[in-house]
């Protein structure tokens, strides 16, 4: 059985849109997944360096587990990135700009090693959830250990869903979105 990394997306087109539009920052907004995932922006604060990031919750409702982590947007990079505490010096970066077809970007873990290897391979794929259809969507291959997951973004919404190539350890099955709020 595999070993996977589990990554939190809510989380992120053909046309130069910025990074936020598919992971929107606001205070509030929240996203229900099929697999009793909820998230929700509970604030913001601002790092040693002057960065603004926004603080997510994520609470598994069968587990009564809360986890707390951070995102914030590299604007000149046009990034997604996620850490999960303040002291943190790991980032993964969920998604890299331009959104088309064919960019490419290697996530590496504290030692610098690769540990997944992302692709967008549609920059307009359209998905249906059981909360809605989403169209201009990005649709992402990713590559972990062996693991072959596909990943969809919807824009002004975040993270769609994610279907893995097998089962693996850690709490990384398949989820899709049944509701959001995006204020």
């Amino acid at each position: 059985m595999l070993k996977c990394r589990v990554i939190v997306l809510l989380g992120f087109l053909c046309l130069p849109v910025a990074a936020q539009s598919f992971y929107p920052h606001a205070i509030g907004n929240k996203w229900r997944y099929s697999d009793s995932l909820s998230i929700e922006i509970t604030g913001t604060t601002t790092l040693q360096n002057g960065t603004n990031v926004y603080k997510f919750q994520a609470i598994k409702t069968f587990e009564g587990t809360t986890d707390t982590f951070y995102y914030y947007q590299n604007i000149a990079g046009n990034e997604i990135h996620q850490f999960h505490s303040l002291d943190d010096v790991h980032v993964i970066v969920l998604l890299r700009g331009p959104y088309a077809t064919g960019t490419r970007w290697i996530d590496t873990n504290p030692q610098g090693e690769p540990i997944d290897t992302l692709e967008i391979i549609e920059a307009t794929a359209s998905l249906s959830t059981p909360a809605g259809n989403f169209t201009n969507c990005l649709k992402i291959k990713s590559y972990n250990n062996g693991n072959i997951a596909y990943l969809w973004y919807a824009p002004n919404v975040g993270f769609l869903k994610i279907q893995n190539s097998e089962a693996c350890e850690g709490g990384c099955g398949d989820k899709e979105l049944i509701s959001y709020t995006i204020n």
